[in-house]
């Protein structure tokens, strides 16, 4: 079977069946999410899985701090040091501005 040699944004079309965690519509249109270089182009939740994979022997536990922002920048901790989870207590919304869309690759318990 003959390969595709058409190009979209630099990147071959074949490379999407050699990497199954490529997500096809951000690899044609850019990846522009706050992510690290290893996971540009990779789908959501092939990010979080390799990520819990990978995840280092702790938790953290939030409670009573007053305001989102606070609990934002923990979250971002907890992800730039590959904690297990977070668990948010007391509260049910978090600002998630405040952590940088890092709260979709932690696990998150509310």
């Amino acid at each position: 079977m003959k390969k595709q040699e058409q190009k979209n944004n630099g990147f071959e079309d074949n490379i999407l069946n050699e990497f199954d965690y490529i997500d096809s519509e951000l690899l044609r249109s850019g990846d522009i999410r706050n992510v690290v270089d290893k996971y540009r182009f990779w789908e959501n939740d092939k990010i979080k899985k390799d990520m819990a994979k990978n995840a280092r022997p702790f938790e953290i536990a939030v409670e009573n701090l007053q305001r989102d922002f606070n609990v934002g920048s923990i979250i971002r901790t907890a992800n730039a040091f590959a904690a297990q989870a977070v668990h948010i207590v007391g509260r049910r919304s978090v600002n998630r501005r405040g952590a940088m869309v890092t709260d979709k690759y932690l696990n998150m318990n509310y």
